[in-house]
């Protein structure tokens, strides 16, 4: 896909960093990678907030690498995945020319631009800009839509992580789990249960993008954050606390990548047309 190669004896030159393509950071990973007793963790699995290859946390994008999740596997590559398929009609290699080579649809370059959004005119376009704040019509009502499918699976996604944190904890599965505030719940409950799309804030806005991107986080990454972010916080604690092996969070890794594939598809496709009706070239 264009990536340079990667060698023990030369450091490869590609996009800045953060904004690479995913085939490009795995390239690096596979020289890096690192087992998990040298994440200082003897019993061969780690947290699922742990991050980094090696991780137990790493099965879960892992997963999200084939060709059944295309469209996660799109938004994970950043800034480009606006320049590819579903956010495209095409993909970004067009068909092969006389000699047998794939000739791109622009200029490599082009694709880690950063433009205004076409649909407001008023941020960068990002992913994370239509899942929380591009005003456009189109962008609203899809991120209701997405917001009436992320509330059930949230509160599933909860149960499940109760369930595998009280495995990991070795609990009778109705016991209290520790370390979880009584006040941080209460607050999860009600925002999970509340009717409609919850209003707009940094936590939702967090709790949004974090879900879409399949990506598990720990529980001070909400706590460093103001203002209180309860239930980013209850399951950053959740995800601290469950830790085992692969083939146990394996059901969970499918599961929550299965949704964001579907969730960021839709978000992709409301763009698209939209864009379309305008008259506009996505």
């Amino acid at each position: 896909m264009g990536d340079p190669p990667v060698g023990f004896d030369s450091i490869p030159t590609g996009p800045p960093p953060a904004m690479g393509s995913l085939n490009h950071f795995r390239s690096l990973s596979f020289w890096l990678h690192a087992v998990p007793r040298d994440l200082g963790d003897r019993v061969g699995h780690t947290p699922l907030s742990t991050p980094g290859p090696g991780s137990s946390s790493w099965n879960i994008p892992s997963l999200t690498t084939d060709a059944r999740r295309p469209s996660l596997l799109a938004a994970r590559q950043g800034t480009q995945c606006l320049s590819n398929w579903p956010f495209t009609r095409e993909r970004y290699i067009a068909a092969p020319n006389a000699d047998g080579l794939a000739i791109p649809r622009q200029n490599y370059g082009d694709r880690f631009a950063a433009r205004l959004c076409r649909l407001c005119n008023s941020e960068q376009e990002s992913v994370y800009h239509f899942a929380n704040s591009c005003p456009c019509p189109a962008m609203q009502a899809a991120r209701a839509d997405l917001w009436a499918s992320a509330l059930p699976f949230m509160r599933d996604l909860l149960g499940r992580l109760h369930e595998l944190a009280r495995r990991t904890l070795r609990l009778h599965p109705q016991a209290p789990i520790p370390g979880l505030s009584a006040a941080d719940s209460v607050a999860t409950v009600q925002l999970l249960n509340a009717p409609g799309t919850p209003p707009r804030t940094p936590e939702t806005n967090f709790l949004a993008y974090w879900l879409l991107m399949a990506a598990p986080w720990p529980a001070r990454v909400a706590s460093e954050h103001a203002p209180w972010q309860p239930v980013a916080r209850t399951f950053g604690a959740l995800f601290d606390i469950v830790s085992l092996p692969h083939s146990r969070v394996r059901d969970l890794a499918n599961f929550w990548s299965n949704w964001a594939d579907k969730r960021i598809f839709a978000l992709a496709r409301a763009r698209l047309i939209e864009l379309e009706a305008r008259g506009e070239a996505a």
